[in-house]
């Protein structure tokens, strides 16, 4: 599907009257290509200004092409700083009137407390209004030890099991 067609989808999903939730995979572009995927994942939800945005970071599943890309050194994934300066990059450019949501496990950053750097609750943050907030939290996660955030790694060991 091209950027277009998702744009075009997306909105006429919400003039027919639909709640729209759309899904971003921070990492999903890999080391090599995490500032354009969050700028062109930026440009597509402000775009649609859906109702919901809901971030699922990557984390390839055993048997499936992207696991073995990364097995095969094909794709190489983010540290999770890395993860967190693609969302910086990501929500920065973001302009909607959205709940930014990060609902997930796998949104699993640490705050300087070693909590959890985001609100897990489906309803997430309001923006415009809090993406200071969203802005200010991943500047915190970038402040921590970067051992106190889960790698992606060690989510993908636990799914092989």
């Amino acid at each position: 599907m091209t950027q277009a067609e998702q744009i075009d989808g997306g909105c006429k999903a919400i003039d027919a009257g639909f709640q729209v939730s759309m899904y971003w995979m921070p990492d999903l572009g890999g080391r090599e290509r995490r500032r354009q995927h969050a700028e062109n994942t930026a440009r597509v939800l402000s775009a649609i200004n859906p109702h919901y945005i809901r971030s699922r970071p990557l984390v390839p599943r055993p048997g499936t092409p992207l696991f073995e890309d990364v097995a095969q050194g094909r794709l190489c994934l983010s540290s999770p700083y890395e993860r967190l300066e693609e969302l910086a990059w990501m929500i920065g450019d973001l302009d909607v009137t959205s709940r930014v949501c990060f609902d997930h496990a796998m949104n699993a950053w640490a705050d300087r407390r070693g909590g959890l750097l985001f609100r897990q609750d489906y309803e997430g943050y309001r923006f415009p209004d809090e993406k200071p907030l969203v802005l200010e939290r991943i500047r915190e996660g970038l402040a921590v030890e970067e051992s106190m955030h889960v790698h992606v790694r060690e989510l993908m060991a636990v799914q092989s099991l």
